[in-house]
């Protein structure tokens, strides 16, 4: 996750090189993956431990069609290509 706040249509841009946004099929198992926290979001709390912060939202591709559905894992901010409040994406929390 980034350290900084991105807007759908921006999204695809805010990775750090090397990096890229992650896949709701990359995430459904996460036991190969390490967090970069050196340069990702570090929110201290009281039991992060290694990993990124738990009590944050970050946007996620969804594999679908462009569109911009309200439900989780489907909206995609038609292709992270729009940033109206009026259009969903899919974000995790």
């Amino acid at each position: 996750m980034t350290d900084s706040t991105w807007d759908g249509g921006s999204a695809l841009s805010a990775c750090a090189e090397g990096f890229h946004m992650a896949s709701l099929f990359e995430i459904l198992d996460v036991s190969n993956l390490r967090y970069a926290r050196e340069i990702g979001d570090s929110v201290e709390t009281d039991d992060a431990g290694t990993g990124p912060p738990s009590n944050a939202f970050g946007w996620v591709r969804t594999g679908e069609n462009s569109g911009s559905a309200g439900a989780a894992g489907q909206g995609n901010c038609n292709l992270w290509t729009g940033n109206s409040p009026e259009r969903d994406g899919s974000s995790r929390r």
